[in-house]
């Protein structure tokens, strides 16, 4: 990969399509002792995934709050 003057890098395709990357992901840059790890975040959604129902009926609440502030 090489590194853009504003920092951006491109993924390869392989790597998105293996670890799931997608247009819009988050991801997080750790520091290590041999270079940067890079980490998906999971979104908000397949956090509560782990919680059926209760979690996700939770998590739509908080986007819908989060919609209105905006829209004010």
């Amino acid at each position: 990969m090489t590194v853009t003057g504003r920092g951006m890098i491109h993924i390869p395709a392989e790597l998105r399509e293996r670890f799931g990357v997608r247009p819009g992901d988050k991801l997080e840059l750790w520091p290590t002792k041999n270079g940067i790890l890079v980490e998906r975040v999971p979104s908000l959604m397949e956090g509560f995934g782990k919680y059926p129902g209760l979690g996700k009926q939770i998590a739509i609440e908080l986007l819908e709050e989060k919609k209105a502030e905006v829209a004010r």
